[in-house]
């Protein structure tokens, strides 16, 4: 038996009396997950950041454009050290310095009642905002305003782009998931709200990972959650968008793209 937690910036698996930490797990990623070939989700955008070890810039979280401008992503990837900066969005099996798929973050808005109840590793209200340089994005992002309460044994999908460990990772495609979602257990109480979500049984391994924090979770085409994190595998722990539509409309003054 193993448990994984996700806590901010650092990933933490317990197996036996064995700890592993982030500097030897450092390409997290959705575990068994499917490449997005055919680059069906434009709108979900790489959330980069520059380390002083590190030459290049390296992936830490993944958001979703729902506008032009405004991207959707966890709380949690708001309160990382160092601070995200960039985002990456297009087709990311371009090399970098071959790409203009590149905008500067001007603002980061985590929602207020944002907590992180750290050590015991739960999130209340992880999700968050952030504006950046206007793009050309074609197609977003659309939220859907079904009830969280109402996605209980529904299929559903997610995405994320994972962490960067090495120069190779920086053309590492969107990968895809998808499971099923449950009733939390009792230890995904610290999370509020949340849905959580577990992989089919011949996949029992398939999970998002830490670099996927912020990522968007699909049902019938539009999002419905954003990754948060985990606690015992499979279980994975999701932020519900629906108790959030007021703020981020609110946020965003431009209601009309959203739903």
């Amino acid at each position: 038996m193993h448990c994984v937690i996700f806590i901010n910036k650092f990933i933490i698996i317990l197996v036996g009396m064995t700890v592993v930490t982030a500097e030897s797990l450092f390409r997290p990623r959705v575990l068994d997950g499917v490449d997005d070939v055919n680059n069906e989700f434009p709108y979900v955008i790489s959330l980069e950041t520059s380390v002083p070890w590190y030459k290049n810039m390296y992936r830490v979280c993944t958001g979703t454009y729902i506008s032009q401008e405004w991207v959707l992503t966890a709380g949690h990837c708001l309160a990382l050290v160092p601070k995200i900066t960039t985002v990456r969005y297009g087709k990311m099996t371009i090399p970098r310095n071959a790409t203009k798929s590149v905008t500067k973050i001007l603002k980061m808005v985590p929602h207020p009642s944002y907590q992180d109840i750290a050590p015991d590793a739960g999130m209340k209200n992880d999700i968050g905002l952030i504006l950046t340089q206007k793009t050309q994005m074609e197609t977003i992002g659309k939220l859907s305003a079904i009830d969280s309460k109402f996605l209980t044994g529904l299929k559903v999908r997610y995405a994320g782009f994972g962490r960067t460990g090495r120069l190779h990772d920086e053309t590492r495609p969107l990968q895809l998931g998808e499971g099923v979602v449950i009733r939390c257990s009792h230890e995904a109480v610290r999370w509020c709200p949340a849905i959580c979500i577990v992989a089919h049984c011949s996949r029992r391994d398939h999970d998002a990972a830490v670099g996927d924090s912020g990522g968007p979770v699909f049902y019938e085409g539009k999002i419905v959650a954003v990754v948060s994190g985990a606690i015992t595998p499979p279980e994975g722990i999701y932020t519900p968008v629906s108790p959030y539509l007021d703020w981020i409309r609110s946020t965003v003054l431009d209601e009309k793209n959203l739903l």
